[in-house]
């Protein structure tokens, strides 16, 4: 039996015709995934992301204080909305001596935030002392293990609300957009004590660190 050319004509455009429509499913196909996948990359906001320490070029920077024979040193630093501030140690002597720090924090990006947690609350702290007497010094400032007994406390305060734990006590967490807040955290030889210690005694408080989100 002989096709005739119609036949073949036929067969032609239909061939053709699926190569066609194969073809464009293809490159329709592959723009689909690729947008998926910078769709699936892409972080919210992330150019206006920026929680830190303001420095002295900002008009604000960490302020020390400090009573008696106290005297404080500190690290700070700032990453991912997180805010530490480590290696806080301050030297005390007799009741009533303290060593006291202010931090501000400053939302500086074009996100609001709120702060989700504060680690290092309520965390043990170390002594280190001087002299013949140092180990008898270090447990009248410092306590037991578990600072059962110690003659030294510290506070933290975020906006001018007392922490307990985690955020216990604020009562607004929201960091707006250009909104700065402070941070104190204070370290005192608790007054009318009746331990108190011949020499001077370097306390050390565990890793404070201010974890903050984004509002979405």
């Amino acid at each position: 039996m002989v096709e005739s050319k119609s036949d073949r004509r036929f067969k032609i455009i239909t061939i053709t015709a699926l190569v066609i429509i194969v073809i464009a499913l293809s490159i329709a196909y592959l723009s689909l995934s690729k947008k998926l996948t910078i769709f699936g990359s892409t972080k919210v906001n992330e150019t206006g992301w920026n929680i830190a320490i303001p420095n002295e070029k900002n008009g604000l920077s960490p302020v020390t204080s400090s009573g008696g024979d106290g005297n404080i040193t500190y690290e700070t630093e700032s990453y991912d909305g997180v805010t530490v501030i480590k290696n806080l140690k301050v030297t005390l002597r007799k009741p009533g001596d303290f060593g006291e720090l202010t931090v501000p924090i400053k939302n500086a990006g074009d996100t609001d935030a709120y702060l989700a947690y504060v680690a290092g609350v309520d965390g043990k702290i170390s002594c280190t002392g001087t002299g013949n007497t140092k180990e008898r010094d270090e447990r009248i400032i410092c306590g037991d293990s578990s600072n059962n007994g110690a003659e030294v406390r510290y506070t933290i305060t975020y906006d001018n609300d007392l922490l307990t734990k985690g955020t216990s006590g604020v009562d607004d967490l929201n960091l707006r957009s250009g909104v700065t807040k402070m941070v104190k955290i204070k370290v005192e030889y608790l007054p009318g004590s009746s331990n108190v210690s011949t020499h001077k005694v370097t306390v050390l408080l565990p890793e404070i660190q201010f974890i903050f989100q984004q509002v979405m």
